[in-house]
C-alpha cells in the first residue's frame, strides 16, 4: 500500500485511457482509477462502462470518448491549462472514492443484494 501511495504521490495527474475493442470488450472500472482517486489525484479517463461513476468530468478529473486519441489529447491540453484546479479536483476525487468505493459500503451493498436474492 505504501509503495502504491508513493508512486501516485510522484504523479500530479493520472491518465487511464480505455478502449472498446471491435468485439465489444471493455474495462469495467480499472483499479488504477480508484487507487489514484484514493491518493487525491485527478484522473483523465475514457467514458466507458463504470468509469463515469468514479470520474466526474471537470469535478474529479476529465472524461473523454473511448477510442478517440484526439479527444484524449484535447483533454490533456485542457487539464494542463487548469493545473490550479488539480488540488481541489484531487480532494473531490478522494471524497468520491471514500463515499463510493469503501470496503464496508460495498460489503453492505453485496449483503443486501444477496439477502434480496435468497429471499426470492
Amino acid at each position: 500500500v505504501e509503495e502504491v501511495r508513493r508512486f501516485y504521490g510522484a504523479a500530479d495527474l493520472v491518465v487511464q485511457p480505455s478502449l472498446i475493442t471491435p468485439a465489444g470488450d471493455r474495462d469495467g472500472l480499472p483499479n488504477v482509477i480508484v487507487e489514484a482517486m484514493a491518493c487525491r489525484r485527478p484522473v483523465v479517463a475514457s467514458r466507458v462502462a463504470a468509469i463515469p461513476e468514479a470520474v466526474e468530468d471537470g469535478v474529479t478529473g476529465y472524461l473523454v470518448p473511448p477510442n478517440d486519441p484526439m479527444a484524449l489529447a484535447q483533454a490533456l491540453k485542457r487539464a494542463l491549462g487548469e493545473r490550479d484546479r488539480w488540488a481541489v479536483m484531487g480532494e473531490r476525487a478522494w471524497q468520491r472514492a471514500r463515499e463510493r468505493f469503501r470496503l464496508e459500503r460495498n460489503v453492505a451493498v453485496l449483503r443486501g443484494w444477496l439477502r434480496e436474492k435468497s429471499a426470492s
